[in-house]
């Protein structure tokens, strides 16, 4: 499976702290069937709509997969149904602040700290350009 880098910027706080605003991501498509719980995924991609949220679990029925998905902060999406064959973007990595790190596998204890704390944090980042 070859890597594809996803242009654009992550403009979000629904994944924060694992992915602030600004960061760049580094994918690779997998198939549907075979996402883990903590696996980070691109919803959308190729449209308007992209939304970077972590797996929660995935229920086989079939030929289709029941997707459940939630950001780190913002909670639980609706389930998507997709067919087994089908391939999502992985993420893989994020570029910040001139480096590359891999995305961990499950959200942190930042992901409880207030929402006025993440805005201005992520303020600070973009002013210092620490991303």
């Amino acid at each position: 499976m070859a890597s594809e880098l996803l242009r654009g910027f992550v403009r979000g706080l629904s994944m924060w702290p694992a992915l602030i605003p600004g960061d760049i991501l580094r994918a690779e498509r997998r198939p549907v069937s075979c996402l883990l719980p903590g696996q980070v995924v691109v919803l959308g991609h190729g449209t308007r709509e992209q939304v970077v949220h972590r797996v929660v679990r995935t229920v086989k029925k079939g030929r289709q997969v029941l997707l459940f998905t939630a950001g780190d902060r913002s909670g639980r999406d609706e389930p998507v149904i997709m067919e087994q064959l089908d391939t999502l973007p992985v993420v893989i990595g994020v570029l910040r602040r001139r480096r590359y790190r891999e995305v961990g596998g499950r959200s942190c204890w930042a992901s409880q700290i207030p929402g006025v704390a993440v805005r201005v944090h992520c303020a600070i980042v973009k002013r210092t350009g620490w991303h």
